[in-house]
């Protein structure tokens, strides 16, 4: 096993056992030493906004750069983002019970509402209606209430929501119906990676099962294509990194909600986890980086996923290998690429960015943030900036990136 915290990866998969069910079998989904938060989040915080955090004053910033901006109330690492439909953006989750809301008109964050319980690795969903639904098993497996929670932006408050299955790493969706699916990851009720998939319905407030994967898989990633189908793609099967078992898949399924079933897709060119995959403004679907179990390192290879044939061929390397990271569409079509961890970072990771072109297949290296960050947040904000949140080091400094 390498070090590092990771995101999604094995560093953080890889004591799933220890915090659910040791002795299980099958793969774990978190960190054997998960790092110990900075501060004990109360379990009480009021849905009233408490100071905000004071923003770095500067001139305004040249494109292809990253700039400070206000820091966080709590430090994040591994948490979630979800931009609120008014604009603002609540960060969630990552070893803090103590939800926090980035206003860009201000720079500033404020806490709201607090989580029932502790959540690493959450995704965090904003539905049709302005809710949002946080997904991800709590850290305290006897916990009755671990599958999800539902945040109010109007009271500030959030509500537990029972799923059917416990999951760490799960694939997770907004439909266009507005559903979502959640599909695959580690149970941590039996330690098992799971096939199974559900939906949760914002009209019913319930979730219900779906049709099963074709391979179970843990940190795969989920893209809704336009036709409205999603793309799995990747992830970890299981298997020790220790002994050399472990499992890097290149397989990939398309999950389709008219009928409720997945179907195989064409394989990746290479195996990935810890990877990151992006939408394109012309449909397709961009896949860079990650780690490959059967190469032994960080990949700085990427790949184009064409819904049309439902095939992946090669595209443009980028400048560095990277796991861990963000990609981000931005609105002239282009995708920014940032931080993650490698071979030669695999504990801090890089603050390197760079812009992949879907023109020319081509990236090109940016403006470098300002902190080496992994298993963090970036967030497209209305005004088209991104928004750099949390990482390596339980990080409270944020960031923005203009393009």
């Amino acid at each position: 096993m390498r070090v590092g915290l990771g995101s999604l990866g094995r560093p953080l998969r890889a004591a799933a056992l220890v915090l659910a069910v040791a002795g299980c079998g099958g793969g774990p989904a978190l960190p054997s030493s998960s790092p110990s938060p900075m501060t004990s989040p109360t379990s009480s915080v009021s849905a009233e906004p408490t100071s905000p955090s004071t923003p770095t004053s500067s001139p305004t910033p040249a494109h292809g750069t990253f700039t400070l901006t206000g820091s966080t109330q709590e430090p994040r690492i591994a948490h979630a983002a979800a931009i609120l439909l008014d604009g603002r953006v609540l960060i969630v989750g990552g070893d803090s019970l103590a939800a926090e809301i980035y206003d860009p008109s201000t720079g500033t964050f404020t806490t709201t509402g607090s989580l029932s319980h502790d959540r690493t690795q959450p995704a965090a969903i904003t539905l049709h209606d302005g809710r949002v639904l946080v997904v991800g098993a709590a850290d305290n497996v006897d916990a009755k209430d671990t599958g999800a929670e539902l945040y109010d932006p109007a009271t500030g408050k959030f509500t537990p929501v029972r799923a059917l299955v416990d999951r760490y790493g799960a694939a997770v969706a907004l439909l266009q119906d507005g559903r979502v699916l959640v599909a695959g990851g580690s149970d941590v009720r039996s330690g098992n990676y799971s096939l199974s998939a559900e939906l949760y319905d914002p009209a019913s407030g319930k979730f219900t099962l779906t049709g099963s994967m074709k391979g179970a898989r843990v940190g795969a990633t989920a893209t809704v294509l336009a036709d409205g189908r999603v793309l799995i793609a990747g992830g970890g099967a299981g298997g020790d990194p220790q002994s050399g078992t472990a499992i890097t898949l290149a397989t990939a399924e398309i999950y389709d909600p008219a009928s409720g079933r997945f179907s195989p897709a064409g394989d990746m060119t290479a195996p990935r986890e810890d990877h990151a995959a992006t939408a394109l403004s012309d449909g397709r679907v961009l896949l860079t980086g990650g780690f490959s179990y059967e190469g032994g390192s960080y990949l700085s290879s990427a790949e184009i996923f064409d819904p049309k044939t439902d095939a992946f061929t090669v595209t443009g390397s980028m400048t560095t290998p990277r796991g861990d990271h963000v990609a981000v569409l931005l609105p002239d079509g282009k995708v920014l690429v940032a931080g993650g961890i490698n071979d030669d970072n695999p504990v801090d990771g890089v603050a390197t960015a760079e812009l992949f072109d879907p023109t020319t297949g081509t990236f090109s290296a940016t403006g470098s943030m300002h902190s080496p960050r992994q298993a963090f947040t970036a967030t497209l904000l209305a005004d088209g900036e991104v928004l750099i949140v949390g990482g390596t080091g339980y990080e409270t400094s944020c960031e923005l990136y203009r393009p």
